[in-house]
């Protein structure tokens, strides 16, 4: 991956299951950013998932976090392309607030969503889900965008129309409230998550759990990240939605300012998502296995 681009169940559980499982949500030595609540809802997540693990036997997917230890080993990685070929660099997210990690197949399928009602002052944008593809153009100027076209054979493969695409929102989208950029919503497949973790509050941030239970269909975690300890804005308010099925997240971070985690939780519940029959697999051999979220602002 090119550097741009990353910035942009005991029963009939399997043992080794269990094990990565506790080892992902095991509380750090050292907690010395994360505040009581989140060491509780830890402990508390984890006799819940051990007591109900039959549940999850015949393969659901789980979404699951820790805080991180100034003592964990550099298990994150880039890999990056230099003058003497591939160089694997280890990275050690010990400072970093909060560790989301999911648990899925590595198989799965494109999901798109379109976003209900919002809030009085609110609105949003996205990239459509059409698909295009490069036309080769052996004299195109370099100083030019190549020219494109829409994948006709992609469109189809997704089940969709090409006025259907247009209706829907592929990834990402952003939030703006009087004007001012205020939440960014993202949707993550098994591509994205399957043996990935996601590092919130990263460079010496806090997390502070503020919900975590069945939000619907969804697997729901609400939590307040503070970016960094010289970062002077309030925590960003944070609330994730993993299907357990479908194996897709809902990632919201927004402004504390403009938005409430009662507005945030009304966009979510009014969010359409569409399974497409477009299959995505997760790489096998990743060039890096983490994704910082936050909220950036340019």
């Amino acid at each position: 991956m090119k550097r741009e681009d990353l910035m942009e169940a005991m029963n009939d559980a399997r043992d080794d299951y269990i094990e990565d499982m506790m080892q992902t949500m095991r509380s750090p030595a050292k907690p010395r950013r994360v505040r009581p609540l989140l060491r509780t809802v830890l402990l508390a997540a984890a006799l819940s998932l051990l007591l109900g693990a039959t549940a999850y036997a015949a393969f659901r997917g789980t979404m699951a976090h820790r805080a991180p230890s100034p003592t964990d080993e550099p298990g994150y990685y880039l890999t990056d392309a230099g003058e003497s070929g591939n160089e694997t660099l280890q990275l050690n997210w010990g400072n970093a607030a909060m560790l989301l990690h999911f648990d899925t197949e590595d198989e799965g399928v494109r999901h798109l969503f379109r976003l209900g009602e919002l809030p009085e002052g609110v609105s949003a944008a996205g990239q459509n889900a059409v698909p295009h593809r490069i036309v080769e153009e052996p004299d195109r100027d370099p100083q030019f965008p190549p020219k494109t076209e829409v994948d006709e054979e992609k469109l189809a493969e997704m089940g969709l129309t090409e006025d259907e695409a247009e209706k829907w929102t592929l990834r990402a989208a952003e939030c703006w409230r009087d004007e001012e950029f205020a939440m960014r919503i993202d949707l993550m497949d098994v591509d994205m998550l399957y043996n990935h973790d996601l590092v919130l509050g990263w460079l010496g941030g806090e997390a502070t759990v503020v919900k975590e239970d069945n939000f619907g269909p969804y697997q729901r975690l609400e939590a307040e990240v503070s970016n960094c300890e010289k970062d002077p804005q309030l925590p960003l308010r944070c609330l994730f939605l993993f299907e357990p099925e479908e194996q897709y997240l809902i990632a919201m971070i927004a402004d504390p300012d403009y938005f409430s985690y009662e507005e945030m939780e009304a966009i979510g519940e009014g969010m359409e998502v569409r399974t497409t029959a477009l299959p995505v697999k997760a790489d096998p051999d990743p060039d890096l296995n983490w994704s910082v979220l936050g909220l950036a602002r340019g």
